[in-house]
C-alpha cells in the first residue's frame, strides 16, 4: 500500500500511525508514482474535492490494465433515531447515498461506476460525540457564536438521548457509499495530437 496526500500534518500523523508505510506528498491531480504501477486506487472521503479532468487521468495513468478505481464515503446511518437526531443539529450526510453516480463523467478513462452499500458501526466514546462535530468543515468555518451553539446541542443530545445518557461509549451506524470503476484500456488513445497529454508525477 502506498498513500498519497498534499497536506503535511496529515501525512505526519499517517506516518506515525503507520510505520513502514510509504506516504508520499502529492494529490490526485499530480500523483507521484510510475505509469501502470499500482492494482487499485482507493479514495476515502476526498473525490468530492477532485478536479476530475486532471485527476481522472493521472489515476487512470497509474494503474495497471484491469485495474480498479474506487471512491467511497462513510455516511452516518440516520435510520438510528439518536444519530437523525445528531444530524438535526448538525446536518445530514447525503452526499453518496443517491443511486446514481453523481459526480461527472468518468469515461473515456473509466467504465461507468458501479455503487456498493455496506453497513458497519464504529464504537465511539460518548464524550467525544463533540469531536466528530469539531473535525466537520462546516464547523471549522462557523462563527463562534454557532461553533457555541452545536457545543451546547451535542452536550445536551449527549446528556439526555436515552440512547447515550449515562453511557460510557455508543455504537455510531454507519454506510460506506462505494463507487467502482474499472480502468478504460482505450483512454490513452481519446487525446487527439494538438491536446495536451495528461500531466504525470514524478518518479
Amino acid at each position: 500500500m502506498v498513500a498519497v496526500e498534499p497536506d503535511e500534518r496529515m501525512r505526519a500523523v499517517a506516518a506515525e500511525r503507520h510505520p513502514g508505510t510509504p506516504v508520499l506528498a502529492g494529490s490526485a491531480e499530480d500523483i507521484p508514482l510510475p505509469d501502470g504501477s499500482v492494482d487499485a486506487v482507493a479514495v476515502g472521503q476526498a473525490y468530492h474535492w477532485f478536479t476530475p479532468q486532471d485527476a481522472l487521468p493521472q489515476i487512470h495513468r497509474v494503474l495497471r490494465e484491469g485495474g480498479v478505481f474506487a471512491a467511497l464515503w462513510n455516511i452516518r446511518d440516520d435510520r438510528t433515531p439518536w444519530v437523525a437526531a445528531l444530524s438535526g443539529i448538525v446536518g445530514s450526510e447525503g452526499y453518496g447515498l443517491e443511486s446514481a453516480w453523481q459526480y461527472g463523467p468518468v469515461t473515456p478513462w473509466f467504465t461507468e461506476p458501479e455503487r456498493g452499500l455496506i453497513e458497519h458501526t464504529v464504537t465511539v466514546p460518548t464524550d467525544r460525540l463533540i469531536d466528530l462535530v469539531q473535525s466537520r468543515s462546516s464547523y471549522l468555518t462557523a462563527d463562534a457564536a454557532e461553533q457555541a451553539r452545536l457545543d451546547r446541542k451535542i452536550g445536551e443530545l449527549a446528556a439526555t438521548d436515552p440512547a447515550l445518557a449515562g453511557r460510557d461509549s455508543v455504537e455510531m451506524p454507519y454506510r460506506t457509499c462505494v463507487y467502482r470503476m474499472r480502468r478504460a484500456p482505450s483512454a490513452a488513445s481519446t487525446t487527439s495530437p494538438d491536446e495536451d497529454p495528461p500531466r504525470r508525477g514524478g518518479p
